[in-house]
């Protein structure tokens, strides 16, 4: 499953960064396949990429301002 305590933090990224970063929630139960490509085993984990490939993983809860400051750094790099 996907982590319910996390989604408005996830929407709210999703809205924010529109236009800049591509913000999504994959429920691993349904894309199992997806979720062992990315070898995601605790939910949640966010993973970053950029130009296709991860440059960043956290797993665990996070706040709003945390994500956020880690996608502002991506998005913001020459």
């Amino acid at each position: 499953p996907y982590c319910q305590a996390m989604g408005p933090i996830v929407n709210r990224l999703a809205v924010d960064f529109a236009g800049r970063a591509n913000v999504a929630q994959v429920d691993v139960l349904v894309q199992g396949d997806l979720a062992r490509r990315y070898q995601v085993s605790a939910v949640p984990t966010f993973v970053f990429f950029e130009n296709g490939g991860e440059v960043r993983r956290q797993v665990g809860t996070s706040t709003y301002e945390d994500l956020a400051g880690k996608l502002q750094a991506l998005v913001a790099a020459p």
